[in-house]
């Protein structure tokens, strides 16, 4: 390394002679066309904000679901759990049962594997 580094002094400079020169000025033309822009989105925000008054109680009633869920992050993570919980019942994984062989002809005795128990025969081994 140089011990003579003079990229910090000419950062310094640059620096300091930004600090002491006077801020740009914004040309008129190019204030007025900003303002004139702002104007006319802010009749566009108005116009849809009258529209959206005319629909009556249905979009109150939209907005008041919308906002108890958590506004469209709460509404797009229901939307994604319920598309899982449908294809995770439509294809199920290896590891769980196929709900579909589940409802269908499977008497109790095959989903319970103990149904030979019975509680006469345990009751009468501890009283011998």
């Amino acid at each position: 390394m140089d011990d003579k580094d003079t990229s910090i002094a000419d950062l310094e400079a640059l620096l300091t002679s930004a600090r002491t020169a006077p801020p740009a000025t914004v040309p008129e033309a190019l204030t007025q066309t900003i303002l004139s822009d702002a104007a006319q989105i802010q009749k566009e925000f108005q116009m849809v904000a009258e529209v959206g008054a005319v629909g009556g109680a249905a979009p109150e009633l939209w907005r008041g679901l919308m906002d108890a869920l958590g506004g469209w992050f709460g509404v797009s993570g229901l939307a994604a759990a319920s598309l899982v919980g449908v294809w995770m019942g439509v294809a199920p994984p290896e590891f769980l049962p196929d709900p579909v062989s589940l409802a269908s002809s499977m008497s109790s005795e095959a989903l319970l594997p103990l149904d030979s128990f019975d509680l006469a025969d345990v009751l009468a081994e501890e009283v011998q």
